[in-house]
């Protein structure tokens, strides 16, 4: 069996690192043999090797298109490469949503459409299940609402979808965000918050999936004793 977690940070950000690490921990726990592929929103090759230390595969996320930004440097004017940049993950964004598409409803496998993503895209599509990773990914930041666009790419695969210890803090004053939140989460199959006051924000915008309060992820990391914390962090502090 194989799960998928998007919404997942570099291993920098040490927070996003104890809540991908606990959420595994969790997972194998209930599910011994899973293979677990995390979807990153930035990828190097730190991140591959670290997380590799906890037998977590990493791949891009499905809309990543970083590696492409050295080839825009020909371009002067900032205004220019931000155009360009739209323009790459506009098309980004249509030629997965496409594959999945084609792939749900036929079976067919339109290799030139997950041109780019082509890992990324087969662990998806051999998944089981896509569990989003907790913290606070879906607000009323409009960078934000391309997380509601990995929900939707694994919606339309077919995908089991779970979104794990999350935080729905964000205002969301507008009528087309409160609608468009609406709708994808009401497409979820469980999702669960680390706060009351997020599943009564999610009930007031009329998400109808079931939502369950627990807690933040990293609640349940094990601890260690306080020579190794220390080592920890000075090995960070000195190795970036």
């Amino acid at each position: 069996m194989k799960v998928v977690i998007p919404f997942v940070g570099p291993w920098k950000d040490k927070g996003e690192a104890a809540m991908l690490i606990s959420m595994v921990k969790e997972i194998r726990n209930k599910i011994p043999g899973v293979d677990i592929t995390a979807s990153l929103f930035t990828y190097s090759p730190q991140d591959v090797n670290r997380y590799g230390m906890y037998g977590i595969k990493v791949v891009p996320g499905p809309f990543y298109f970083q590696f492409i930004e050295p080839n825009l440097q020909f371009l002067k004017f900032r205004a220019f490469k931000k155009v360009a940049k739209l323009f790459i993950f506009i098309f980004s964004v249509i030629k997965n949503m496409l594959w999945a598409l084609i792939h749900r409803y036929t079976k067919l496998d339109v290799k030139f459409l997950s041109i780019w993503h082509r890992e990324t895209i087969i662990e998806y599509r051999d998944a089981a299940c896509v569990v989003f990773c907790g913290g606070q990914n879906i607000t009323d930041n409009p960078i934000h609402f391309t997380n509601l666009l990995l929900i939707i790419f694994g919606k339309i695969l077919g995908k089991y979808s779970m979104i794990y210890a999350n935080s729905f803090l964000g205002s969301f004053n507008t009528i087309y965000g409160q609608i468009f939140v609406k709708t994808v989460l009401n497409k979820v199959d469980l999702i669960t918050t680390r706060e009351e006051t997020s599943k009564r924000i999610l009930e007031h915008l009329g998400v109808t999936c079931p939502i369950f309060v627990t807690a933040d992820a990293a609640f349940t990391l094990s601890a260690i004793s306080i020579k190794d914390a220390m080592k920890l962090i000075k090995h960070d502090a000195v190795v970036t």
